[in-house]
């Protein structure tokens, strides 16, 4: 069994607006790099051993600063850990993307890996592509803890898929308030910093 630790990356301007990030570059605000540096805090009893971390630059930026206040050091960028490639929906917020594409929207709340936005990448696709980097980098670092910073669905689709092994409560998670998540590979949990 292995143990890791989901940390979506830190708070953004368009994430703040309730703006679709996908793979666009953006750098986390003022309340991003508080929002970290709590984590930190938080993870200081345990922290994880390695920092896998998404391309994106609030995955880098998060990665970098939870590497320096734990002491830990921080390697490259990992491409199959970008977060989903949401393509013309990107800056765009939920409620936009329900108005102008209104039965990709409602496949997408429903049964979120049929969809592919336009432009972007089919969401089974990128669930795929996410899962198997996480189980290579779990099996490769069996006896280590491993915290992945990635993006908001990235994230919910990592925990979908570890600890449930399905995507039931994938919207659930992408709207639940951002946090490190603990849990131990295969499918027992424990949520980071709450004792639980």
């Amino acid at each position: 069994m292995s143990d890791l630790l989901i940390i979506p990356w830190g708070r953004t301007d368009w994430g703040d607006a309730r703006r679709l990030i996908g793979r666009t570059d953006l750098p986390l605000n003022d309340a991003g790099r508080a929002q970290v540096d709590d984590w930190a805090a938080q993870l200081l009893d345990a922290p994880p051993a390695l920092l896998q971390y998404g391309p994106e630059e609030a995955a880098r930026e998060t990665a970098r600063l939870l590497s320096r206040r734990l002491g830990l050091r921080s390697g490259r960028p990992i491409g199959d850990l970008a977060e989903m490639d949401v393509g013309l929906w990107a800056g765009l917020t939920p409620a936009d993307v329900e108005q102008r594409f209104t039965s990709a929207y409602d496949d997408w709340r429903n049964s979120p890996e049929s969809v592919c936005p336009p432009e972007g990448e089919p969401v089974a696709d990128a669930l795929r592509r996410i899962e198997r980097a996480a189980q290579r980098s779990l099996r490769k670092h069996a006896q280590s803890r491993v915290g992945f910073v990635v993006g908001p669905m990235a994230a919910a689709a990592l925990r979908c898929k570890l600890e449930e092994g399905a995507m039931e409560r994938f919207w659930e998670y992408v709207d639940a308030p951002a946090a490190p998540y603990r849990l131990t590979w295969p499918r027992a949990t424990q949520a980071a910093g709450t004792g639980s």
